[in-house]
């Protein structure tokens, strides 16, 4: 009995070898290995159909909207906040006034480019496909670019939506879910 156990388990990690050395060889070519591939992953990563309640949504912009309004109403707050000046009194200034101007002094082209090459060249891309790499190679071209964004931001407290967007994905909690409540969103931030 334990032969047939070590026997099968030489066989499936035979299996699993092949299957990987496979992979190593055939992946990046355009096979049928590599369309199988896929066309599995992408069936995986689908969601075809989801619950809502005793409901069946099988149509794409249902389902869409069903996620939307669901992850909506769990992160977004309707409760309006009260004034806090009363509060805020009561809290100690710690901070002296040259220490202020420190804090709110607009950034230095330096302090910008230092920032940006702290950052991993291999970061994901944002929605523009630019990874870091790109802004480390380039700094010389685009920094003046970069460094007016920056202090457009300090001076005028917004930016542009695409600036901070995230790619937001969801992760199956468990296999086959069928549920919005079996998945959990994660951000997938990007290089700025």
């Amino acid at each position: 009995m334990l032969e047939l156990e070590t026997a099968q388990s030489y066989e499936a990690s035979f299996w699993q070898q092949k299957a990987r050395i496979q992979w190593l060889t055939d992946s990046d070519r355009n096979t049928k290995f590599f369309y199988r591939k896929f066309r599995l992953r992408s069936a995986i990563n689908n969601i075809s159909y989801i619950k809502k309640g005793t409901l069946l949504l099988e149509n794409p912009e249902d389902i869409k909207n069903h996620i939307v309004d669901h992850f909506q109403s769990i992160f977004s707050k309707s409760e309006l906040v009260q004034d806090c000046k009363n509060f805020l009194r009561t809290i100690p200034n710690t901070i002296s006034p040259s220490d202020n101007l420190q804090l709110t002094r607009l950034p230095s082209l330096e302090e910008v480019k230092s920032g940006v090459f702290d950052l991993s060249p291999n970061s994901s891309p944002g929605p523009h496909g630019f990874p870091g790499s790109f802004f480390q190679n380039f700094w010389d071209i685009i920094c003046l670019d970069v460094h007016k964004a920056v202090l457009e931001f300090f001076q005028h407290g917004s930016m542009s939506p695409n600036y901070n967007s995230s790619h937001i994905v969801l992760i199956p909690k468990e296999p086959g879910p069928d549920e919005i409540g079996n998945f959990r969103p994660i951000a997938l931030s990007n290089f700025k």
